[in-house]
C-alpha cells in the first residue's frame, strides 16, 4: 500500500518551495496532488513556479480533481463557463501526471473528484446554500475527466 502526502493547506506539503524542499530531502516522497490548494496558497496559476509544479507532477501517484484558483481552493461550479481557465490550468496538471504514470508503465491512475459540502463549497449570500451542488460537480468532473482522457 503506498502512503502518499497531500499538497494542502495547513499541511507540511503547503506551498510549492516547502513540497519541493521535502522532495529533495526525502528520496521516494510520493504525493497526492491537489493542486488546488497551492494555487490558493500562492494566490497565481504557479505559472512562475514550473520546476516547482514539475517536481509535484513528478512525485504524484493520485490526484484531488477539484479546482481551486488564485482566491480559493474551490471554484463555485466547475461548470460555469468564467472558470474555464482555472479548469483547464488543473486538468492539465492532472494530464501530465496521467502521462508520466502511463510513459512509467502503470496500469491505472486513481482520482477523487473532491468538490467539498457546505461551507467548503461556496455559498450563495442570502440563502447559504451552495452556488452549486458538489455532488453534481464531482460528477461532472469524473465525466469531463472521462471526456478528455479517453480519447487519447
Amino acid at each position: 500500500m503506498p502512503l502518499l502526502h497531500e499538497t494542502h493547506r495547513g499541511r507540511a506539503l503547503f506551498t510549492g518551495p516547502l513540497c519541493r524542499a521535502y522532495l529533495e530531502a526525502v528520496p521516494g516522497l510520493r504525493l497526492t496532488a491537489d493542486f488546488s490548494h497551492l494555487l490558493c496558497v500562492h494566490e497565481s496559476n504557479l505559472g512562475d513556479q514550473p520546476k516547482i509544479v514539475d517536481a509535484i507532477i513528478a512525485a504524484a501517484d493520485h490526484i484531488h480533481a477539484r479546482v481551486g484558483f488564485c482566491e480559493g481552493p474551490q471554484l463555485s461550479d466547475p461548470q460555469n463557463p468564467a472558470y474555464r481557465d482555472w479548469v483547464d490550468l488543473s486538468i492539465g496538471f492532472w494530464t501530465r501526471i496521467r502521462e508520466r504514470m502511463s510513459a512509467e508503465g502503470h496500469d491505472f491512475m486513481t482520482v477523487t473528484p473532491e468538490f467539498g459540502p457546505p461551507i467548503y463549497a461556496p455559498l450563495e449570500a442570502r440563502s447559504g446554500n451552495p452556488i452549486a451542488d458538489p455532488w453534481e460537480s464531482n460528477h461532472w468532473m469524473r465525466k469531463e475527466l472521462r471526456r478528455r482522457w479517453d480519447n487519447h
